[in-house]
């Protein structure tokens, strides 16, 4: 039979590495870096903001454009690459494909093959370095770099849930 003691310490014990459950998102952030990258890719060949939503301004709406024949020449170039540009996306299932004039934020492909992420703790930042990044990021009201709620359910399902469980798991036969 275990004293009181005992039971204190084990209590304890058990405690200590349940406290250590709350950094195994940051951990699977950091070992699975690329994924996170992939689906930030993936939002945008899929014209998605981090919040979601479609990329606005849109080809026809996008003051850039100084005709609506200029933009619908660039939309319907644009819309001639899909499929080249779909064969990139890693993770086809979070979104629908983006209408034919929603920005996907590609064309031959410096922007997003240059970004990046640093994982720091419990936060995270993507960019790329890329020599028009600030324009790109201004033009879409900052919401380039990010994980889509989403995303974010998709990275939690499939990598931050299975390893929660695997630690919660070990600490309950440790401790039973």
């Amino acid at each position: 039979m275990i004293s009181i003691r005992g039971m204190i310490d084990r209590f304890e014990a058990f405690r200590k590495e349940c406290a250590g459950i709350y950094d195994i998102a940051s951990k699977v952030a950091a070992d699975n870096q690329d994924t996170l990258l992939s689906l930030n890719r993936d939002q945008m060949l899929l014209g998605r903001n981090t919040d979601g939503d479609l990329l606005s301004p849109d080809y026809l709406s996008d003051p850039h454009f100084k005709t609506p024949e200029a933009a619908k020449a660039y939309a319907d170039m644009k819309s001639k690459l899909e499929s080249q540009h779909n064969a990139r996306i890693q993770n086809p299932s979070i979104y629908p494909n983006k209408p034919k004039n929603t920005p996907n934020l590609i064309v031959t492909g410096p922007f997003q093959g240059n970004m990046f992420i640093n994982v720091s703790g419990r936060t995270y930042n993507i960019s790329s370095t890329y020599i028009d990044t600030p324009d790109i990021s201004h033009k879409y009201n900052d919401k380039v770099f990010g994980i889509s709620p989403e995303s974010k359910v998709f990275f939690f399902n499939n990598y931050i849930a299975p390893e929660f469980a695997r630690r919660l798991s070990g600490i309950i036969q440790k401790y039973g």
